[in-house]
């Protein structure tokens, strides 16, 4: 197995690339998001966001979509869930402790 070392300047200049293309990516993710909502867009939440959002699994959220007590938006093969649509399920299903 051959190790491949890397000389301690060069590994830094590397380091330093890496952290421009993070800022990059974050700064162009603020910039579409942005975009989305001056269009009166809101951004959409893919099956793995949503289930964590919920704190139930893929399956669970898959199940709450047959029975229709989760709204959805179906694009292509993929289904996205509106932040807003979630909070307000969440708010309407929550029972209020008895005093």
């Amino acid at each position: 197995m051959e190790v491949i070392t890397m000389e301690s300047a060069a590994f830094k200049k590397l380091t330093e690339q890496l952290t421009e293309i993070v800022q990059y990516v974050r700064l162009a993710k603020m910039a579409f998001q942005e975009n989305l909502t001056g269009k009166g867009l809101k951004p959409m939440l893919t099956n793995d966001d949503a289930a964590k959002m919920l704190g139930v699994s893929k399956r669970t959220l898959q199940r709450m979509r047959s029975e229709n007590r989760i709204d959805f938006i179906k694009i292509g093969n993929q289904c996205r869930y509106q932040v807003e649509a979630i909070e307000r399920m969440v708010e309407e299903r929550t029972i209020a402790k008895e005093t």
